[in-house]
């Protein structure tokens, strides 16, 4: 029962965000409601940009303040690819990977200036860690911070700023 135990802890701390080099959570497409008045494989309708970022704001307030915690999942701890899988899934209804590594590779990769709520904003904070966000406007993105854990930053300040990755559209 031990070993079982030290598996169990062992898994949980092996998924999250903070490094390339743990082996990331089973990668499932991501999937996406289907509107009523359409099939069940399509797209449901993209909400307008302001709808979005209020969403995002509304969960935000739900969040605010839980505690970082590496690989959790919960608000009793979340890491930062936790916070955006977990809002993607509630408010657009599509499961996103589960590693920062893998979030870099998934929708379309877009150019800094191109940020609209709701895209991920993705950061290298060292050489082996990565860092994820969502983008809600005017230069501000909601994740899950080591030092205060679930909060709103400005991607203008020059530790952001100089971490910048990429950017990426889900929606």
């Amino acid at each position: 029962m031990k070993k079982i135990g030290l598996l169990f802890l062992t898994l949980i701390l092996l998924s999250g965000c903070s490094s390339d080099n743990h082996r990331p959570a089973p990668v499932t497409e991501p999937t996406q409601k289907a509107n009523s008045t359409t099939q069940t494989n399509t797209i449901t309708v993209k909400p307008k940009q302001t709808s979005i970022k209020q969403a995002l704001l509304n969960h935000y307030q739900e969040w605010k303040g839980v505690t970082y915690k590496y690989g959790g999942l919960s608000k009793n701890g979340i890491d930062c690819s936790g916070f955006v899988y977990l809002t993607y899934k509630k408010l657009f209804g599509i499961k996103l990977p589960r590693s920062t590594k893998l979030l870099s590779s998934i929708g379309k990769r877009i150019n800094q200036t191109q940020l609209k709520p709701g895209d991920l904003v993705l950061y290298k904070t060292s050489r082996t860690v990565r860092h994820a966000g969502i983008y809600i406007g005017d230069n501000k993105f909601l994740h899950a911070s080591k030092s205060k854990g679930v909060m709103i930053s400005d991607m203008n300040l020059d530790y952001w700023n100089d971490r910048f990755w990429q950017a990426r559209r889900i929606l």
